[in-house]
């Protein structure tokens, strides 16, 4: 899965560069419009394999906008571009959920519709790129809520997630630290 992950963003970023070159687009005119062609062509890479989670009447997305959820061994996994980092800390990666109920709910670990009935963890899956190169790190976050103000953004743990990944085994993961992990959260107090 995270092979996957990585093989359809590359993809993604390169056929996005080959569209702007084609189209003779400046991606300093509109931001924005190099990361919706990228997650439009992950989406669609990631619907060939099953990997995201559509309506329950049609075969589309279950959010607008191109947004990407996919369900994947007790987790859902919402991706979304990392944020522009202002300075050192990781938490400023995490886009905050807005004014959005879907938003808010997810990041407050509430069920996501449709996949009732099983334990599941929400995630946020943050990528980033620099002149069409997906970073190497991608970034794992569990939030736990926020709105649309940044002090109202809590988060459980926010770790890397490196495509090498792919090939540690459990116990190997186990021992790997978040950088960042609330220590009031998870079963004990901070001493």
């Amino acid at each position: 899965m995270i092979e996957r992950l990585f093989d359809a963003f590359d993809d993604a970023a390169q056929e996005a560069d080959a569209h702007h070159v084609d189209k003779g687009l400046l991606r300093r005119d509109d931001e924005h419009y190099y990361s919706a062609v990228t997650r439009r062509l992950v989406l669609r890479d990631l619907k060939a394999d099953g990997l995201y989670l559509a309506r329950d009447e049609d075969d589309r997305p279950r959010n607008p906008m191109s947004s990407i959820q996919i369900p994947y061994n007790g987790l859902v996994v919402w991706v979304f571009k990392a944020a522009k980092i202002r300075d050192f800390d990781p938490r400023h990666q995490v886009p905050l959920p807005g004014h959005s109920a879907p938003k808010r709910a997810f990041w407050r670990q509430e069920p996501v519709l449709g996949l009732t009935g099983m334990p599941m963890d929400n995630l946020l899956l943050l990528w980033s790129e620099e002149r069409g190169e997906v970073e190497p790190t991608m970034t794992l976050v569990r939030p736990l809520g926020g709105d649309h103000r940044r002090d109202s953004l809590t988060l459980h743990w926010i770790g890397p997630l490196r495509r090498d990944m792919a090939a540690l085994a459990v116990e190997d993961l186990n021992e790997m630290q978040a950088s960042v992990e609330n220590p009031m959260l998870g079963g004990e107090e901070a001493g």
